[in-house]
């Protein structure tokens, strides 16, 4: 699964080119997740959106993220003549760069990484599985219409829907095969700025320089090798992803709000199956309460756990949301920016960069 989901997110990202020299781009976005991790992020302020601005000059682009009171937090900036990023956290004034190929050498680390942790074995007895998958894309034009930051909007939705069979191949002596149906659908409705302007030229010109620099890069690192491989062995994903280069054409545009939903999906068979061991574990009273959040939930996120499944215990649904997120532009324009936005400042000291994955 998780090859797959990087195979996608690749081909995706260097198929994109969305959003170079001056101009200055704003956009906030919301995030709202479901069940127990939605409480907690509600407690922690989680719901209020987040806004970033970027800015393209030439061959130079710099995105700032803004802390909860709108002073600027960090920032990175890609150079693509010296091919460099740059990352500045501005409260302890530091920063860390790293050459595109120094990215590079990180990304084929980390593939390998992920080879052997694929191959080691686990003191867990897990059953063989073989993996069916099945993607479906879909881009339906609405014709609707909305102004958006002063810019007339059009509506599109693409429905990626991925559906996954996982068959038990060495079952139990005596015993029919073990076999889970689900997917994810992840569904985004795009207000698309179709209209001719300079600012959104300049955009595409950048992340069109961008993608190719780093189509080569994945192309060397052998990310591509691995995807390669993935659609060899998942037939209906490599026609689903020339499907959406087909439709391509629709999702033109610069998208001035993105409103995406995340779910989850079970057949009925085995949504019964779930919901019977959920009902027999519930009964012997060892119904699991999720204790962390990428290591951030403790004690207090235990609790608040807890008291969500007391609340609202439904058992298990064919179809779950995940989380759902929205991006909108505030502002978009087209004005000389001074070259200093683009330079670390000179109080700024150079620490290690370190490998985020």
């Amino acid at each position: 699964m998780l090859k797959v989901s990087m195979a996608l997110v690749l081909m995706i990202t260097v198929m994109g080119s969305a959003a170079f020299a001056d101009v200055k781009y704003v956009t906030s976005t919301q995030m709202e997740f479901q069940g127990a991790v939605g409480t907690m992020m509600n407690v922690l302020g989680g719901k209020k959106p987040i806004q970033s601005v970027e800015y393209y000059k030439d061959n130079m682009k710099r995105s700032d993220t803004m802390d909860k009171k709108g002073k600027v937090e960090s920032s990175q900036i890609i150079d693509l003549n010296k091919e460099l990023f740059i990352s500045l956290d501005h409260r302890k004034k530091e920063y860390t760069q790293m050459t595109f190929d120094e990215w590079r050498k990180m990304m084929e680390e980390n593939m390998a990484q992920m080879g052997q942790e694929t191959e080691k074995p686990t003191d867990d007895e897990q059953p063989e599985a073989e993996v069916d998958w099945n993607l479906n894309v879909d881009i339906e034009e609405t014709g609707e219409k909305e102004r958006i930051a002063g810019k007339p909007t059009e509506k599109v939705i693409l429905t990626l829907d991925m559906d996954a069979k996982v068959t038990e191949t060495e079952p139990q002596e005596g015993q029919d095969p073990e076999s889970f149906k689900g997917g994810m659908i992840v569904t985004s409705q795009h207000w698309l700025y179709k209209g001719n302007n300079s600012a959104k030229k300049e955009m595409d010109a950048f992340n069109k320089k961008m993608a190719e620099k780093m189509g080569a890069l994945l192309m060397q690192s052998g990310a591509w090798q691995m995807m390669g491989q993935v659609l060899q062995q998942n037939s209906q994903i490599g026609d689903a992803m020339e499907e959406l280069k087909k439709e391509g054409e629709k999702l033109n545009g610069l998208s001035m709000r993105v409103e995406t939903l995340y779910e989850t999906k079970v057949d009925p068979e085995t949504a019964k199956k779930m919901e019977e061991e959920r009902v027999k574990q519930k009964e012997e009273e060892k119904t699991e309460i999720p204790t962390s959040v990428d290591g951030l939930l403790g004690a207090f996120g235990k609790k608040m756990a807890k008291k969500q499944i007391e609340k609202k215990d439904q058992g298990v649904k064919e179809r779950n949301t995940l989380m759902s997120q929205t991006t909108e532009v505030i502002e978009l324009e087209s004005a000389p920016l001074s070259a200093d936005l683009f330079k670390v400042p000179d109080n700024y000291k150079l620490v290690e960069s370190k490998n985020p994955y």
